[in-house]
């Protein structure tokens, strides 16, 4: 099936979720922004990741009171945003309050996308896809922020978290990987809030190797010490791994149970574990 080119000047994406589906919406921001000014209504926490890639994007807070007018009584102030505007959401909206509401504020298109996927193509060519613009080339092997990379980094970064257990490799497998890996550079541990009760184990699995902790206060603390510090990173399926792949830096991701066709990060540089048989 043939899809035409978006001819919108003005475009609105309303994007909610954890940080990897963020990551793995910069490509569709970043093309849409060619077509004319992007306005993102997203978490406040992904702002530094949306400004490292466009700074001249509008930015808005989904989670504010305001935002939460758009699925009631839309405030009028939203008219400005909306107005003329192709909208690009990948919230819920089964009762079509939000789509209707945005009608009335004058919008001029709307497309509903995937959040979450069980069928391939990979998620951001099914983004594309559903939206109606063409992929550009190397759509899976571009790193929409290598740009924000400070030279080439000096530690072995480890994220043995993710946001959810059943994704999570053994720390046994995340050790026999980087021992596989001959730079034998210094370990850099990350761990976010979720994953203190991996902090014992790592200890003890990587007892006699030199290591050290870390745990960032929050989203732009984590993307500028990846920047920074991290020649190579390893991890599971998390939002650190597609931050690690977006910067450019070669990153290597174990899967357990969710398919690397569809979830792969989007990179110049991604090695893909499989723990799985039916992902070989």
């Amino acid at each position: 099936m043939h899809v035409e080119n978006a001819e919108s000047v003005k475009s609105v994406v309303l994007r909610s979720g954890a940080l990897g589906d963020s990551v793995l919406t910069l490509p569709l921001i970043r093309q849409l922004s060619v077509l004319g000014p992007v306005t993102v209504l997203t978490r406040d926490g992904y702002f530094p990741i949306l400004r490292g890639m466009l700074p001249k994007l509008n930015l808005l807070s989904i989670d504010s009171a305001k935002a939460a007018t758009l699925f009631n009584t839309p405030d009028k102030c939203w008219e400005p945003i909306f107005k003329g505007a192709s909208v690009y959401s990948f919230l819920k909206d089964e009762k079509g309050n939000l789509q209707e509401n945005l009608r009335q504020l004058g919008m001029k298109t709307y497309r509903q996308l995937a959040s979450r996927t069980k069928r391939r193509p990979h998620i951001v060519e099914q983004m594309f896809y559903d939206a109606g613009l063409v992929s550009p080339l190397n759509l899976l092997q571009t790193s929409q922020l290598s740009h924000l990379r400070s030279g080439a980094g000096t530690h072995f970064w480890i994220h043995p978290g993710s946001g959810s257990p059943s994704k999570n490799t053994k720390l046994e497998r995340l050790r026999e990987i980087y021992e596989s890996d001959c730079r034998k550079l210094p370990i850099l541990a990350s761990f976010g809030e979720a994953d203190h009760r991996l902090i014992d184990d790592f200890m003890k699995i990587f007892s006699n190797l030199k290591y050290d902790l870390i745990m960032p206060e929050n989203t732009a603390d984590l993307l500028s010490k990846i920047a920074a510090k991290a020649a190579v990173f390893l991890g599971n399926d998390s939002g650190p791994a597609h931050l690690s792949a977006a910067l450019g830096i070669p990153t290597i991701v174990s899967y357990c149970c969710t398919d690397p066709a569809i979830w792969k990060p989007a990179g110049q540089d991604v090695i893909i574990k499989c723990q799985i048989s039916r992902w070989r």
